[in-house]
């Protein structure tokens, strides 16, 4: 005779297993889509401006006169490419490698499509040294983004920012951070984006626990 309880000891766990894959078992999600073309971002545009704003600009240590002179100029520039955008320009007293000096942020908030929060890009103006065309990457970097958003209608909320102070102190984008809405999604840094060409990928391991990472 067929013992019951036998029998439910060793259907349930196949029961079980049944409703925990049926749970399981959803559509691949689909991928991320964009509306830019591939070619919408272009490189040679960042090389000339670069070469032009160093050129404009060659002394920008934090607080000079070149610094906030290419304040001026990123004011203008967004304002032209991002129209009906109001571009915000912000002056705060902070400490930095020469001493305290008076900083000078500009700030473009580009609307999203939704309210999905918000994603802040963030460029550093200043520089140490003579004309220092690779902290300009940024800048230029920057500039272009805005070009490329300006003509689209992106479901998140863009800020574009150009600080001050990176080079002693961070007072710049200590204060943007302290100051930026809420919610927000993410807040890039772009740094020097140019450099030497190289002839392989450079990769560089990373781990967070106790052993090395794979290569």
């Amino acid at each position: 005779m067929l013992d019951l309880r036998i029998l439910r000891a060793a259907v349930l766990p196949v029961l079980l297993a049944l409703i925990v894959l049926a749970f399981s078992l959803e559509n691949r999600p689909g991928p991320l889509r964009t509306s830019f073309a591939p070619d919408a971002f272009q490189p040679a545009r960042v090389t000339a401006d670069v070469e032009r704003l160093a050129r404009a600009f060659p002394d920008r240590r934090p607080g000079s006169v070149d610094d906030a002179l290419l304040a001026a100029e990123v004011r203008g520039r967004l304002r032209r490419l991002l129209p009906g955008v109001p571009v915000r320009r912000r002056v705060i007293d902070a400490a930095t490698v020469d001493g305290d000096r008076r900083l000078v942020t500009i700030v473009a908030q580009r609307p999203g499509t939704s309210p999905a929060g918000q994603i802040v890009l963030v460029a550093q103006r200043d520089a140490l040294g003579h004309g220092a065309r690779a902290q300009l990457t940024a800048t230029a970097t920057l500039l272009e983004l805005a070009r490329v958003l300006g003509e689209a209608a992106p479901r998140r909320t863009v800020t574009f920012a150009s600080v001050s102070g990176g080079t002693g102190g961070q007072a710049g984008i200590r204060d943007l951070v302290a100051r930026a809405g809420r919610p927000l999604d993410a807040l890039i840094e772009i740094g020097d984006v140019g450099g030497p060409a190289t002839g392989s990928p450079a990769i560089v391991p990373w781990s967070n626990g106790g052993g090395s990472a794979p290569p």
